[in-house]
């Protein structure tokens, strides 16, 4: 997990929104409750819990605290299939590197597009327009297919803990991204390099889903009935093993009252806290594929 990923801050509470601001007793505030502050100054109250049950929040509230801010960004796919990436505050943003590369890659198309005109050889004039819509289209759907596999390796990033396995995934996502279409200039027209590099990507990223849920399907069978075993030990002679992971029906209690969540758009739901930490070593399946 990504240690940068959640950032606490302290902030004023609003006496007005605070559920014990207008409380006048000692017994009505769970744990140890004052107020802070120089005299002649504007006083902020602190809780201080001593029992997790004297939380003052429901723990499904927990996410909508100021306190805690998200500070890496996040993509989604609306209605019309379209990716709109926004920052830790939610404002849809694009990247300065994503304006450069959509640059690199219309002169690259222009000059597949001007060798594929200069060496037709048919009788008729070739259609500029429709040489380019053909271009457009192919790296649409070259790129839609890249972004699959890259959902994979990130989804596989997200449930990482270990710094190591989190740089590799890193560098095998950035080495994905930066992949483009190998095309055959020998070939009279251009669609059917491109129709091969598409279909190979599909496969790639079909591929790596399947292992993908196979794993998790492992590591889930593992976690759990190894913690079956041990249930009948005391609490402290658990410490060190593996603890369980959410599994319809039989393991509905994890989840807290809480739904399922998913990383990414399209990724496999899971409970709020559960890591398979054995996906990170699905970057080795990129060393096979690329062999």
């Amino acid at each position: 997990l990504d240690a940068h990923g959640l950032s606490f801050a302290s902030s004023f509470v609003d006496p007005d929104a605070n559920p014990y601001s207008k409380a006048t007793h000692a017994e009505d505030v769970p744990g140890d409750m004052r107020m802070v502050g120089p005299p002649g100054t504007v006083k902020r109250h602190e809780i201080h819990a001593t029992r997790p049950t004297d939380f003052p929040k429901e723990s499904s509230d927990v996410l909508t605290y100021q306190a805690i801010q998200c500070r890496e960004d996040t993509y989604s796919i609306d209605d019309e299939e379209m990716v709109r990436v926004r920052d830790a505050q939610g404002t849809p943003i694009i990247y300065d590197a994503a304006l450069r590369d959509v640059e690199a890659t219309a002169d690259e198309m222009l000059l597949l597009g001007t060798h594929f005109i200069q060496s037709y050889s048919g009788k008729h004039v070739p259609d500029r327009l429709a040489v380019l819509e053909d271009l457009f289209q192919s790296e649409a759907a070259y790129y839609e297919a890249v972004k699959q596999v890259v959902d994979i390796y990130v989804e596989c990033y997200d449930h990482s803990v270990e710094a190591e396995a989190q740089k590799r995934l890193a560098q095998t996502i950035t080495d994905i991204m930066a992949r483009r279409p190998r095309i055959d200039l020998a070939l009279p027209y251009l669609s059917e390099s491109y129709a091969a590099e598409i279909v190979a990507v599909q496969l790639e990223a079909q591929l790596l889903r399947e292992l993908l849920v196979a794993q998790m399907g492992e590591e889930r069978m593992y976690r759990n009935s190894t913690a079956a075993r041990n249930s009948a030990l005391i609490q402290q002679e658990r410490v060190g093993f593996p603890c369980e992971l959410f599994q319809p029906i039989t393991h509905e209690h994890l989840l807290g009252g809480m739904p399922l969540v998913r990383p990414l758009p399209g990724a496999v739901p899971i409970g709020a806290l559960d890591f398979y930490e054995s996906l990170s070593s699905l970057s080795s399946v990129q060393e096979v594929v690329g062999a």
